[in-house]
């Protein structure tokens, strides 16, 4: 099984949309609002736990392959936003298919590049 950055993205938008801000969610192994077409559940699974042992999210993958959200940390929340846009998105892994290889804080630090620069350029204003 491998990391797919698209499927993280893809569950993290998701469950932020979910998430009310309190309480468990609890979504059962190929839950439907977890589906992402052509992704076989396991490889969803898998990803999920990947996001908590990321400490992107709070919660748990059962042994059963249920999911059990408790809540996004600042981290997951910091990433999210750093590749919410889909144009910024889409340029972080152009970024990476150049180079041939990732670290994922180094895909974070490109995409929050991206964003700094869009900044620059809405407003004007220098980040560095």
């Amino acid at each position: 099984m491998t990391r797919d950055m698209d499927v993280i993205r893809t569950l993290l938008l998701r469950l932020e949309g979910r998430y009310k801000g309190i309480g468990t969610l609890i979504f059962s192994h190929g839950d439907e609002e977890l589906a992402i077409e052509g992704v076989d559940p396991l490889a969803v699974t898998y990803n999920l736990d990947l996001l908590v042992e990321a400490g992107f999210i709070k919660g748990r993958v059962t042994g059963m392959g249920d999911f059990m959200m408790e809540g996004m940390t600042w981290s997951g929340h910091d990433f999210l936003d750093s590749v919410r846009d889909d144009e910024i998105w889409r340029r972080t892994k152009e970024g990476v298919n150049l180079a041939g290889g990732f670290t994922f804080d180094l895909m974070k630090a490109l995409a929050k590049g991206f964003v700094r620069k869009k900044v620059e350029g809405l407003t004007g204003i220098d980040l560095l």
